[in-house]
């Protein structure tokens, strides 16, 4: 048995690689955190508030999403995009605020990010390739909905209006018109944030891989 992170690895195994299909399986990937956030029923959406959160700013669609945010701010004038990720960027735009990168494993940076997490109301990464993607499920714990590009494991992550919306790669005005579509509407984002946290808890955490890759064990 082969086991992949997401259904279009799974794919790839017999598509590119001619493994026989009954012998490769999707498991999933669980979200790298030690400790799981508590949900906040009260979390307030009301702020126009964009986290994006990446190490690769290019292949995450960093430099897309800045010129995206441009055109948001065109009817969102009081919108925010906070940064968090690459180790510099370069004369960030009004509105853009940047965090640089910040680590788990240091308890300061591990607490502002957490605290990016919760105050944020709506997580971007429009990746220009993702293999899989944590970030969108760490974000989705925190009650977070998710606009991500309509390609590769993303879109198994994000069901469009349910827990988010996806875009298709690099459209810089699609992104734009999806933010502007979703971020000012707090009730809308707090239905789609406990989807989303609830989907991550029933299929992305180590345990529940853990269920299927026994499953398939037994099954041998």
């Amino acid at each position: 048995a082969i086991f992949t992170f997401s259904e279009s690895l799974r794919q790839s195994f017999s598509s590119d690689y001619h493994v026989p299909a009954k012998r490769v399986f999707n498991i999933g990937g669980g979200v790298n955190l030690t400790n799981l956030p508590v949900a906040n029923p009260q979390k307030d959406y009301r702020a126009l508030r964009i986290l994006f959160v990446g190490t690769d700013f290019e292949r995450k669609g960093g430099a897309q999403l800045l010129q995206a945010f441009r055109i948001v701010q065109e009817s969102l004038a009081a919108a925010e995009l906070h940064i968090v990720g690459p180790d510099n960027l370069d004369n960030p735009p009004s509105g853009v605020i940047f965090h640089g990168r910040l680590s788990r494993r240091d308890s300061d940076q591990n607490r502002k990010l957490d605290s990016l997490f919760r105050d944020s109301s709506l997580f971007v990464l429009p990746s220009l390739y993702e293999p899989f993607g944590i970030a969108p499920l760490e974000a989705m714990l925190y009650q977070l909905p998710c606009i991500l590009t309509d390609a590769w494991a993303l879109r198994e992550q994000v069901t469009p209006g349910f827990n988010g919306e996806l875009v298709p790669c690099g459209s810089v005005h699609q992104l734009a018109e999806k933010i502007v579509e979703t971020l000012p509407n707090p009730e809308r984002l707090a239905k789609m944030g406990q989807n989303g946290r609830e989907m991550v808890l029933r299929h992305y955490t180590w345990p529940a891989v853990a269920g299927r890759i026994s499953a398939v064990i037994d099954g041998l």
